[in-house]
Parts: structure tokens; sequence; C-alpha cells
């Protein structure tokens, strides 16, 4: 199980990485979608503004009920504003953490959405991070097949651009 100073270097790390994928939304277009039914750009850039605070908040609180609220939220984050989004989040997530006592995260069971009951530091980790790792790289594919088809492992992964290749 993470601590809290682990847990918020993985979801710090997973910002970072997200942030500089932002760096490449210059020129991109919000309505874009790969295919029928797939949410466009502007609405996965509005699921990445929340992904982790509103999981988080719901079960701190035990109580999913307020979800409606965030997802308000992610409805007002586009391609322009989506960088102070995420450094919104960051913020938040970080206090949320913060004030929860390290013994909750293993002494404390919260429900998930669907019904199941969990320590809140495993709880945390099932929705958290899995929710904001899928959506990074679902990220960097519409980034990819968009406008930086040149972005590598690294952008994805590391949160950098491969260096020059040598030659």
């Amino acid at each position: 199980m993470l601590s809290k100073d682990e847990f918020k270097k993985v979801l710090g790390d997973e910002i970072r990485i997200i942030r500089h994928l932002a760096t490449k939304l210059d020129g991109a277009d919000g309505s874009y979608s790969p295919g029928e039914g797939m949410r466009t750009l502007d609405e996965l850039l509005g699921y990445m503004s929340v992904c982790i605070t509103a999981p988080a908040d719901c079960l701190v609180k035990d109580d999913w009920s307020g979800v409606g609220e965030w997802m308000t939220r992610a409805g007002e984050v586009n391609v322009g504003n989506f960088d102070a989004a995420m450094g919104r989040q960051a913020e938040e997530i970080m206090a949320m953490i913060d004030g929860v006592p390290e013994a909750d995260l293993t002494g404390r069971e919260v429900g998930l959405p669907w019904g199941e009951r969990l320590p809140l530091g495993e709880a945390l980790h099932s929705s958290c991070v899995r929710f904001v790792v899928a959506y990074r790289m679902q990220l960097f594919l519409y980034l990819k097949q968009t406008t930086h088809p040149e972005m590598s492992t690294s952008n994805c992964w590391l949160g950098q651009d491969a260096p020059p290749a040598e030659g």
C-alpha cells in the first residue's frame, strides 16, 4: 500500500506528464474525435481535469452524490484552458491527500460507485491512478493521430520530448 507521500508522488508524476502533453495542444481541434461514439478532444480534456479529484473527493467523503458537480466543472474545460485546469487539479488533490489521516488509507473502508468496498488507499489507487493513466494514454493517442505524429514513448511515459536522433 502506498503512503500518502508515495501516492502524492505518483499523482504528481502523472500530472506532470499530462501537462507536458498539454504543451502539444497548440493548434489542436477540440471537436476532434477518432470515431463515432467516441469522446471529442475537449470532452477527454474535461474528464482528465477531474479524473483524480472527483473520485478522490467522493471516496474520502464515502459519498458519490456530488460527482455531478465535478462533471459540470469538467464540461467547462477545453483545449485553451486545460493546462490551468490540470494545475488546479494538482493543487486540489495534494490538499485532499494531506487532509486524510495516514491510518485511514488502510483502516477505513469506502465504497466504489459499483458497490465494492475497499480500504481507502486501495480505492484511491483503483480509481484515481488507473483513471489518470488511461486518460493520459488516450490523450497521447489523440495528439499523435492529429497534430503531433512525431511524438514518442518519451512523451507519453516520461513527459519529455525524445532526444534528437544521432546521425
